[in-house]
């Protein structure tokens, strides 16, 4: 089994996201939002990316927290389960390590658009949200992937 990236972090989620949220504004992001669960932890950032035209397109870039926890507590041996899940480090660290490796995926993704590599839309694309709670990685999902454009003629 892989191990996972960045498992050993003791980084605060709360400072990853704080650059999560430098790189993208001093690339001209705008209207940066945090959204919390009800329990107060923060699941994940929105913001406007600003084409070259001066349109604005909204990003949802989600911390997929439960899936970071399933993937720690699989790895962990049947005493330490118990003894995570009881103490709360399970939580915590899935939460630290998830938005830890965001900070890292965002940052690499950056240094591609300031190389110019690529552009900020095209990184976010699966992240544009298209109507509340659902991105394009969403809509093409459901559709299985189909993509009539890719097959040519029919």
């Amino acid at each position: 089994m892989t191990k996972i990236y960045l498992s050993h972090t003791n980084v605060k989620a709360e400072r990853s996201v704080q650059e999560i949220i430098s790189e993208v504004s001093c690339r001209g992001a705008s209207q940066i939002r945090q959204d919390f669960d009800g329990k107060g932890n923060l699941r994940g950032l929105a913001f406007l990316v600003s084409l070259p035209d001066g349109k604005q397109i909204p990003i949802e870039l989600p911390a997929r927290i439960e899936a970071m926890k399933k993937r720690i507590y699989k790895d962990l041996g049947p005493r330490q389960r118990d003894k995570w899940k009881d103490d709360g480090r399970l939580d915590e660290a899935a939460y630290r390590i998830c938005w830890r490796q965001l900070s890292a995926w965002v940052k690499a993704q950056m240094a591609l658009v300031d190389l110019d590599m690529t552009r900020q839309e095209e990184i976010f694309l699966p992240f544009v949200q298209i109507a509340p709670g659902k991105t394009l990685y969403h809509l093409i999902a459901e559709r299985g992937f189909e993509m009539k454009a890719l097959k040519g003629k029919e």
